[in-house]
């Protein structure tokens, strides 16, 4: 007996001085370099519909849409063709390279969604574009296993399934603008350094449509706040230590931190701003005010018009600028204020003759956030040149997406810190440089304020209504209860199973992408 005990304890002691070593020996947090491919699919789609535009100009005896010397008369935009423009060429714009079962994968990295997913053999019109070769299944590749349980779970956390395939689980998302991929959900290891990897579960696409099948990418790499997002299976998997990381975004890539922060990056302070629990699996911040030029000159629009529905959302995977509709006059407003006039307003669709030394001069827009954080973009990025002297305005303001998307273009030129286990996003002014690993310093702890997740009031209505509806559920489940005891009932009824909700299988799952940005009450659900 005391022999066996002990042996317990010397294994014990020998699996922990394992883990030990193992943990000394790995990593726990590294640092990439991304690339900026996608990017080019959404400024060449301003400059088609600048050539459709011009093209239409000189076929008619309308008024051209720009002047040789002067400044563009703005013409008002479509928003129905703008916002379908800017989802279809927003498909993410920046990349990684990673290692996925021995294969090289290039992916859009994606702060707007959770899921994984690449094109694999076999898949049917995938489009002929992309890196490399689709996803060769290995040895080491195996399904992840479905039965009906798996369809409707009551823990929401669980990614589930969308159907059960001959016992494999099918997995797909569906886009706002009609794009989608369906696959097989699978598991094999992703390396993204020799040792630095896990075996993660990712999308094996089958189908796919749309954009999906013209980028050059090879798929798309989740990074919300979802349970499948990549930095998620990384910790699950005891490779990193904590639910952080950064992008650095420029506009030639940038870097994607895992784990930790590289703080020597940063030209300024970090300064963080607490997640709003909106239900939703965005990185989702309180948006106070936007101002143009003068930090004095803010919009003059209530903060609610920022932060309805899915409110404020910061997604890597949207390039541009996305405004509610309803913001656009106090924001036309605002920029005569900085401007002095109605000129050369950055909306989407708008096209103007300007120089380079023009674009540096006009004033920049800044987004203040809670807690004293704000973010600001230059001209340079909310004007992209579509022809030899020819800029269109790269600001988009629709009702479609219900929030407020701060794409790539916003995002770029700081150090934007996701930060899980402190409920904060931290907001720095940085470099961006790609250094030798070697010469990397980088930090598990960046510290700053940190945030603990509490009831968002702005959902206030919601909760109400909810409460309302499970008492009254409640109160109707009782007086049923109540007559089927007064007839002698109960005996016959108390041996049945308990009802189920009237829960869709796909409550979770089916959240749609604007621009790769989820939603949760697509009624696309089903995949066919």
């Amino acid at each position: 007996m005391k022999i066996g005990v002990v042996g317990r304890y010397a294994a014990l002691l020998l699996l922990g001085m394992r883990a030990a070593c193992s943990a000394i020996d790995a990593p726990a947090v590294i640092q990439l370099e991304m690339t900026n491919v996608a990017r080019g699919q959404a400024v060449e789609a301003l400059r088609d519909r600048y050539r459709q535009k011009h093209l239409t100009s000189a076929g008619s005896q309308a008024s051209p849409v720009f002047e040789a010397q002067g400044h563009l008369r703005e013409t008002p935009p479509d928003n129905d063709e703008a916002v379908e423009m800017g989802l279809r060429s927003g498909a993410g714009s920046h990349t990684i390279m990673v290692m996925v079962g021995g294969q090289e994968r290039e992916l859009i990295i994606d702060t707007g969604s959770g899921k994984t997913a690449f094109v694999c053999e076999g898949c049917v019109h995938c489009g002929s574009s992309h890196t490399h070769e689709p996803f060769a299944l290995t040895a080491n590749t195996t399904y992840v296993p479905c039965d009906v349980t798996m369809l409707a779970r009551e823990d929401s956390s669980d990614p589930g399934c969308l159907a059960c395939d001959h016992g494999k689980c099918k997995y797909g998302q569906t886009y706002v603008e009609g794009d989608e991929w369906t696959a097989y959900k699978a598991s094999d290891i992703m390396e993204l350094l020799p040792t630095f990897e896990a075996r993660i579960e990712f999308g094996c696409i089958f189908k796919q449509s749309g954009v999906f099948n013209d980028q050059s990418s090879d798929g798309i790499m989740g990074f919300s706040r979802h349970p499948d997002a990549i930095y998620e299976q990384f910790y699950r998997q005891k490779v990193t230590s904590n639910r952080i990381f950064a992008q650095c975004l420029t506009k030639a890539g940038g870097l994607l931190t895992l784990g930790g922060v590289d703080l020597a990056q940063h030209t300024g302070p970090v300064r963080y701003t607490p997640l709003r629990n909106t239900g939703y699996q965005y990185w989702t911040v309180s948006l106070l005010s936007m101002s143009i030029g003068d930090a004095s000159n803010t919009l003059k629009v209530d903060a609610t018009e920022y932060n309805d529905d899915r409110g404020c959302v910061l997604d890597s995977g949207t390039t541009f600028l996305y405004l509610p509709q309803s913001v656009l006059p106090a924001f036309r407003l605002a920029w005569s204020r900085a401007m002095g006039s109605l000129d050369y307003v950055p909306t989407c669709n708008t096209f103007y003759t300007l120089s380079v030394e023009q674009i540096a001069a006009f004033p920049d827009i800044c987004f203040w956030f809670k807690n004293a954080v704000h973010i600001c973009m230059p001209a340079s990025r909310y004007f992209v040149e579509v022809a030899d002297g020819v800029y269109s305005g790269a600001i988009y303001f629709t009702p479609g997406p219900k929030a407020t998307i701060l794409g790539a273009s916003v995002l770029e030129g700081h150090d934007i810190i996701y930060d899980v286990d402190n409920h904060r996003v931290g907001i720095a002014e940085a470099t961006c440089e790609y250094l030798p690993q070697a010469m990397v310093e980088l930090s598990l702890d960046p510290g700053g304020d940190k945030f603990q997740a509490g009831l968002d009031y702005s959902q206030a209505p919601q909760w109400m209504l909810a409460a309302v509806t499970l008492v009254a559920v409640a109160g109707l489940v009782n007086a049923i209860w109540v007559a089927a005891a007064m007839d002698g009932e109960v005996a016959k009824t108390s041996t049945k199973s308990p009802a189920t909700t009237g829960r869709s299988n796909t409550d979770w799952h089916d959240e749609e992408f604007a621009f790769f940005l989820m939603q949760e009450d697509d009624p696309k659900q089903t995949v066919k």
